[in-house]
This record gives structure tokens, sequence and C-alpha cells, in this order.
């Protein structure tokens, strides 16, 4: 795990200010799409939910993701291509290693940077 957490360090050294519900959250491995920060909440010691609005070529979607920030694992609870199917249904799918690279690593790297924690809750 340690060489987990030397590989992100550098990111988060040099990564902007923490992002508020809102912010467009950069994700170099899909550079044709735009990732919104739609609203995130602790879920317990170092997991967090996120949800996010991907704006690409092929239209619009929305993902629910859980990432562990201590073991570095992520899973998605939903994925829908509008707000209210999102909130209509919650897979439980197991945690998952992060792939670095992957889209949900980037968004893991927004979402477990020291400040960016305690963005707003979207509630459920």
């Amino acid at each position: 795990m340690l060489w987990r957490a030397l590989a992100v360090a550098p990111f988060l050294m040099l990564s902007p200010p923490a992002a508020a519900a809102g912010a467009i959250i950069p994700v170099l491995a899909d550079p044709t799409a735009t990732y919104e920060d739609l609203g995130r909440r602790e879920m317990g010691p170092g997991i967090f939910e996120i949800i996010t609005k991907r704006v690409g070529a092929l239209g619009t979607s929305y993902a629910r993701r859980e990432v562990n920030c201590r073991y570095w694992t992520f899973r998605y609870t939903g994925n829908a291509d509008t707000q209210e199917e999102l909130a209509a249904q919650y897979v439980n799918s197991p945690f998952a290693p992060l792939e670095p690279g992957s889209v949900s690593y980037y968004i893991a790297l927004e979402i477990c940077r020291p400040g960016t924690r305690s963005a707003p809750s979207t509630g459920r």
C-alpha cells in the first residue's frame, strides 16, 4: 500500500485548492468528456461517496461511486442516463482496486485529496 501512497503524493502536492460541488474534475483518461462533481459525502472513516456527471460526445451520464481512500479501492453504486434514474437505483457491488489512469482513479484523486473531503453532502 505504501507504493500507492507514494505514487499519488506528488499529484496531491501539485493539486489546486479544494473543489466544491459543481466543480469540474480533470480526468485525463477521458479527455473529450467533462466530469462535474454533483455532490459528495463521507460514508465512514476514509470512505466517501461522490456523484459525477459526465458530458461527452455520446451524451450525458451520471455515476455514483464510493471510494475508500485508505485502501485505494472503489465501487460503483449507480450509473444512469438521468439523475432521476440514478437516484432510483443502488447497486451493492464489491470494492475493487483503483487502476492508475482509469476514470475512477482520477475521481479518487479528487475526493481523497486533503481539503476536499468535507464538501456539501448529497443526502439520500
